[in-house]
C-alpha cells in the first residue's frame, strides 16, 4: 500500500471530526498530534479561526505537552517543507496513512492546493483532497448553536455571550458562509478526479458514503463507526429558533442549493438537504 496523506478542507460542522476518528481507527494510520493543525494558515496568510491561544501551564504534564505540540505546529507553519516533513516522519515504520483535517483550509486557493499536493508527491506520498459539504442553512444554524453554547466564540465582533441566536445566524450567513461553488471549482482545478473526494455530509456517514471514500483511498471500508456521533450540538427544533428567517436564508443561498443539486446529481448523488425546499420545516 502506498503512503497517503488526506488533506481535508472542511467544511466546518460537516462531519470533519467524524472523518478524523474514521481515519484514526485504522492500525496503519498515524494522524499525529491533533485533528486540526491549521499549519498552512500562516504559510498562506489565512485565518485559522482558532482564536487567541493562551499560554499553557508549564508546571503540569498536560501543559508541557500542549507547549510541545504548539512548538511543532509553529515550526510546520514556517515553510511548506517543514509541513510535509512532519507527515513524512509520521509515515514511517509501516504507517501508510496520515492527514490534516482543518476546516480553515476551505479558503485555500487552487494554486496553493496544487503546491501542497506537489510537495507530497515529491516525497512519494499520494495526497488526497477531501471536501465535505453540508446543507447550507443547517450548517449556519449548527455554527450559531456552537457559538451560543460555548459563549466565547467570536464571530465578526460578536460572541454567544452578547448576541441572540438570530443575530449570530445573520452574522455567520453574511460574513462566514463559504461559497460552495467556488471551493468545489478550486478543488477540481488542483486535484485530479482519482485524488479528490467531494461529498455531501448527509450521505457521507452511510454505507454508500464510506464505501465511496474508502475506494478513493484504496482501503477496506469500515462500518463500525456509522452509529457514532461526535461533536454534535444536538437537535434544533422549530420552537427553539422562532426568530430566524429561514425563508430569507433560503433566498440568499438559492444559488448554492441549485449548483450543488446539479453537481451531485450529475455524479449520481441525490442531495438530502433539509432546507433545500420552501416546503421544508425549519428543523434539523
Amino acid at each position: 500500500m502506498q503512503r497517503q496523506f488526506v488533506l481535508c478542507l472542511g467544511a466546518s460542522k460537516s462531519g470533519t471530526t467524524w472523518l478524523y476518528h474514521y481515519l484514526k481507527s485504522y492500525d496503519f494510520a498515524d494522524m499525529g498530534i491533533r485533528k486540526e493543525y491549521n499549519a498552512l494558515c500562516p504559510l498562506f496568510g489565512m485565518e485559522s479561526g482558532a482564536g487567541e491561544v493562551k499560554p499553557p501551564n508549564l508546571n503540569s504534564p498536560l501543559g508541557q505537552k500542549i507547549a510541545r505540540d504548539q512548538a511543532v505546529v509553529k515550526r510546520m507553519g514556517q515553510s511548506l517543507e517543514n509541513y510535509v516533513q512532519h507527515f513524512d516522519d509520521l509515515l514511517q515504520n509501516g504507517k501508510k496513512l496520515s492527514g490534516d483535517i482543518s476546516p480553515s483550509y476551505i479558503r485555500i486557493s487552487a494554486a496553493q492546493l496544487t503546491s501542497v499536493r506537489q510537495a507530497f508527491l515529491d516525497r512519494g506520498i499520494r495526497p488526497v483532497t477531501v471536501l465535505l459539504l453540508r446543507d447550507p442553512i443547517a450548517r449556519i444554524l449548527s455554527a450559531a448553536r456552537m457559538a451560543q453554547r460555548l459563549r466565547v466564540i467570536r464571530i465578526a465582533g460578536r460572541t454567544g455571550r452578547n448576541s441572540s441566536f438570530a443575530e449570530l445566524v445573520d452574522v455567520i450567513a453574511r460574513h462566514h458562509f463559504t461559497d460552495y461553488k467556488t471551493v468545489i471549482q478550486r478543488v477540481e482545478r488542483a486535484a485530479p478526479p482519482e485524488a479528490r473526494f467531494i461529498y455531501p455530509y448527509e450521505q457521507f456517514i452511510s454505507p454508500d458514503g464510506v464505501s465511496a471514500f474508502s475506494h478513493v483511498l484504496g482501503i477496506p471500508p469500515r462500518f463500525g463507526l456509522l452509529d457514532k456521533h461526535v461533536n454534535s450540538n444536538g437537535p434544533q427544533g422549530a420552537g427553539e429558533m422562532p426568530e430566524v428567517n429561514i425563508a430569507g436564508l433560503r433566498s440568499q443561498l438559492a444559488e448554492q442549493y441549485a449548483f450543488c443539486s446539479d453537481y451531485f446529481q450529475a455524479r449520481g448523488i441525490a442531495l438530502d438537504w433539509t432546507f433545500a425546499s420552501a416546503r421544508s420545516a425549519p428543523r434539523l
